[in-house]
Order: structure tokens, then sequence, then C-alpha cells
């Protein structure tokens, strides 16, 4: 069977019809689009045009029944996960022009999984196995894919040859997790030919104690990249958040673990001085009680600013803890003068009383906010307050946008009312954070993948009216809804949307909506009833996944 599909800027986005067994894609498309096949159990046989150069992430993730597919010569790059779960896959010729294997591409297929030694493809170590402990790079790979070192946790000793550019993201971790901790492998050597290091690429060596690595290829690698594969990790598990939190490598540097950090240390300190970080790092101090951590990242320090760290205090008041506020006490008078700090008693009074307008600089000390022709957009938080508003308009600026991310992980905002006309709710916007309750304008139509996953506290949330699709993972183990009536004009939900819901009692579906194909929409949402209208997509869809059903 040809197919062509839908095709834009040269992206094979999604299917059409549903393809059948064989399907022979003819258009001239460079890229296979992330999850454009995902789940489409009918494929067997896959036959590739030879101008494709990347398949995505999750391209053909979920197939399981397909056996085969080629690799045209030319392809340059196989996104994480693309054939995650192709269980019967046996057999694949990589070509040699492969520059970049995403992690766990071939994870759950057989040509993985029945592997019995080391299993290298194209340059690329996919699966290893240790003999005593021990693991040496084959001379003349180029790089190991994330998840190659999954089955290893009594690896002690590791060696990189020099030629391998390629170190994937999270190379140790676990594709469920953070999994076993490499707590035996104390030493890691990255050779100067490396030119990526993948995210979380050394999740999980919680006993690392000597990193080598020179300052050429520091610099060469840069800030962000060095930030997202040492200092980075991985929290699948939201109940050992903190646990993996205190083994992570800023932390352990922070406790006093005697770690030689090589070139890695003025990086650490520059990492240490971000807003992002510290909006994660002094709140868990605080809270774990961790006065001697505290000093030292008050040491990386260089002057934070005067609201932030009244903040600190604020939370050491909480915790009622003496010595947290004295450490934080004595950093505010080593570094702000009297008039300093009575200048901004006077304009948060003048705020309050709202004698005075807030500016742009003023609302930067709330939010994240950049402009760029006539527009803000919003990428995080950084106010005090656990109550925020998104406003229209930020002084002269019309804000039309927040970021991918924006306030994921925040542990200080509880409370958001969204007034500011966006479009969409990004992906991963508010993942992890503390928010108990948001407003959102009617004015979003799409709510993004894995956008409210972990919000645990979350309790209330106002929809859009004119809401018509709500991501993959948007709503996953957000464990203290109880209730929801989504909008008429709703018409796609995506796999997982709303799984690990446990509290979920009632949800009010419209008859709009129209897709809802793998079942997994509301797992593990054990209380839950689906109210709907008599004859709806959803009471069939209800009814097919033994869900108890209400007609309206």
């Amino acid at each position: 069977m040809s197919y062509v599909g839908e095709i834009k800027d040269g992206v094979l986005k999604r299917y059409v019809d549903a393809p059948g067994a064989k399907l022979k894609i003819s258009t001239k498309a460079t890229v296979i689009g992330p999850s454009a096949f995902k789940g489409k159990n009918s494929l067997r046989e896959v036959v590739l045009h030879d101008s494709v150069t990347e398949i995505g992430s999750n391209a053909f993730s979920g197939c399981e029944n397909l056996t085969k597919i080629n690799f045209p010569e030319g392809l340059r790059e196989i996104g994480e996960q693309a054939f995650m779960g192709c269980k019967n896959i046996r057999e694949v010729q990589l070509p040699s022009t492969l520059e970049k294997i995403g992690g766990f591409a071939f994870s759950d297929t057989a040509w993985l999984k029945e592997a019995d030694e080391n299993l290298y493809a194209a340059g690329f170590l996919l699966r290893a196995f240790l003999q005593d402990g021990e693991f040496e790079i084959a001379p003349g790979t180029r790089g190991v894919v994330g998840g190659a070192f999954e089955g290893c946790a009594n690896l002690n000793k590791l060696t990189i040859p020099e030629g391998v550019t390629f170190l994937g993201d999270g190379i140790f971790r676990s594709r469920y997790g953070n999994g076993p901790e490499w707590d035996k492998l104390e030493e890691i050597v990255i050779p100067d030919s490396v030119t990526y290091i993948g995210a979380e690429a050394f999740s999980g060596c919680t006993a690392l104690c000597r990193i080598i690595i020179s300052e050429e290829t520091v610099k060469r690698l840069g800030q962000r990249m060095i930030e997202r594969a040492f200092f980075g990790v991985s929290v699948m598990d939201y109940r050992r958040a903190a646990e993996a939190y205190r083994k992570s490598l800023p932390l352990r540097a922070l406790q006093g673990d005697p770690i030689e950090l090589s070139a890695l240390r003025e990086p650490l300190d520059v990492f240490l001085r971000k807003k992002d970080t510290r909006a994660e790092l002094f709140p868990f101090l605080i809270e774990n009680d961790m006065p001697h951590s505290l000093t030292a990242a008050l040491k990386a320090q260089k002057k934070l600013p005067l609201d932030e760290l009244e903040t600190y205090l604020d939370l050491a008041e909480k915790k009622q803890s003496v010595e947290l506020k004295a450490i934080l006490m004595d950093y505010q008078n080593s570094k702000f003068t009297v008039k300093e700090k009575e200048k901004k008693a006077r304009e948060d009074d003048e705020k309050a009383l709202g004698m005075k307008e807030l500016s742009l600089a003023d609302w930067r000390k709330i939010f994240k906010v950049a402009v760029k022709d006539g527009k803000a957009t919003i990428s995080g938080y950084v106010g005090n307050e656990p109550e925020a508003t998104i406003p229209e308009t930020i002084g002269k600026y019309i804000v039309t946008e927040i970021k991918e991310r924006a306030f994921s992980g925040n542990k200080t905002l509880n409370h958001l009312d969204i007034q500011a006309k966006l479009k969409t709710i990004p992906q991963k916007a508010f993942e992890r954070s503390a928010l108990v309750s948001l407003k959102m304008p009617d004015s979003v139509k799409s709510i993004g993948s894995e956008a409210f996953v972990g919000c645990t506290n979350l309790e209330t949330i106002h929809l859009s009216k004119k809401l018509q699709t709500i991501g993959f993972a948007a709503f996953r183990h957000c464990s203290n809804l109880q209730s929801l009536s989504l909008p008429n004009g709703l018409k796609t939900i995506h796999s997982w949307a709303f799984a690990y819901c446990g509290a979920l009692k009632r949800v009010d579906l419209p008859d709009t909506v129209v897709e809802m194909t793998v079942g997994n929409e509301f797992f593990f949402c054990e209380n839950l009833t689906i109210h709907a209208p008599v004859g709806s997509y959803a009471e069939q869809y209800a009814k097919e996944n033994n869900i108890p059903f209400v007609a309206e």
C-alpha cells in the first residue's frame, strides 16, 4: 500500500487513513514526524523512501506487529523511543550515515531483548553486558545510545575510548524512571573527542567522586549541555523526588561530598547562580533543614535580589528554624545596606496600596518576561506569593504566549488566573508544580502534552470554553482532581490524558468528543463515572473500557 499522508515543511506528520499490513511511504518527505504511526498495530512491514533523513521520537512506538522496516542510506537521526514496544522487530540494519540515535529508540524490541552479547550497530553501542563489573567500549565506536547500561547496576569501571563523539540522553537511566542506582561507579573520564552529551547522561550515578573532563571539551560542549548532562536529575516517580534530588551532583557538592570536578567546577557555580536553579534549590534546602548546604549555596551567589531573599526568610520562618533564618539574615546584612532595605519596604507598601502601576521591571520581579515586536512572553515565575495573575498586557506589551516548561517544578505558586488571550497551554508548562487551582481564558484551544503531569495538589481547573484538544498525559498523576466538566466543542483527548487520577469521581463529556482511540485516557481512575449524552462517542468509549456511565 503506497501512502502520502499529511505533509508540512517536509515532515510527514500523521496518517490519513489507517494503513494496512504493508506500508510503502512513497512521498519525498525527509522527516517521519513524532508519533506519526504510534500504536498502529495493523502494520507489519514498512518501506521508507530514500529521501528520509530523520525518524522522529515515538514515530512507530507501540507498533507491536511490525516485523520489518528498512533504514535508507542517508538517514541521519532516529528519535527517542522511535521503535519502543515494536516487539516483533528482530533484524535491524542501520546505515553508516546515522549520526544520532535517541534514548530507548529500540527498547522492548526482540532485537534488543534477545541479544546475549554487547550489541553494536552502525558504530553505536545499544546494549551492554558486564564482565566482572567492568565495561570497555569497543574501539571505533562513535556513540552510546540512551539506556545502553540499563541493566548494568553492578558497573564499577567504564572505559570510554578516544573517538567516541556521542553519549546519548540518560545512558544509565531506566526507561521506567531512575531504575537502579549505579552506586559503584566512582570515576568517569570523558575523552576530548566527545562533541555531544545528552540530558541526564549520568543520572543515577550517585557515587561519582571523580569526573575527568578537559576545559576545551567543556567549552566546546557549552554551558547548557553541561548542565543537562551532569547537573540534572530524572524524577519519574514523584514519591522519590526528594531522595533523587538530594543525590544529584549539585546537592552532593553542596553537602560537602569529596568530589573532584576538574573543569566542571566553574560551570557548576554558574548553574547554582541561575534563577531557575535557585527557585528549586533554596526552598528544598530550607524545607529539608540543610544549614551546611544552604551556607554553601549562598557562598556561590554574587548578590541575591532582596525580594527573593525575603521569600527564603519567610520559608525559614514557617519552618521555625532559628539556624536557617540566622544564616539568611547574615547574608542579607552582608549584602544590603539599611537604605536599600528601607527603599524596598516603601515600594512594597506602595504596591499593596495600589499607588504604583506596575512597570515592565516590576512584572519581571513576578514573572520571567521577554518582549519582542510589541508582544510579551512568559517563561517562568520568580515571585514569592502563592497567588498570581497573568494579565492581558504587561506595560505596553500584549501577553501572547507561555513558554514550554514555564512553571515546571515551581513550588511557590498555588493559584493562577490567566487573563492573557493565549491560544494554547504548552507542553509541560506546569509539570510537577504546586498548583492547587488554575483559571484559563476562553481563548485557549489546546492543552499540550504533559502540561499538568504530576500536579498532585491540583484540585480545581477552569477550562476554556473553546478547548478542542487535550494532549498526551496532560493531567496524568493529578491525584487530587475529583471532578471535571469538559467543555462543549472538545474533540480529542489523547492517550494517558487523565491516567492515575485516583480521586477522579466524575467527568462530564460532551457529544463533540470523537477521538479517544487508545483506551488508557482514564487508566487507573478506579472511582470514575463518565457522564455524557445518550448515543455519544463517550458512551461507546465508556462501555468498551468498562467505565461506569450515566446518560445525560
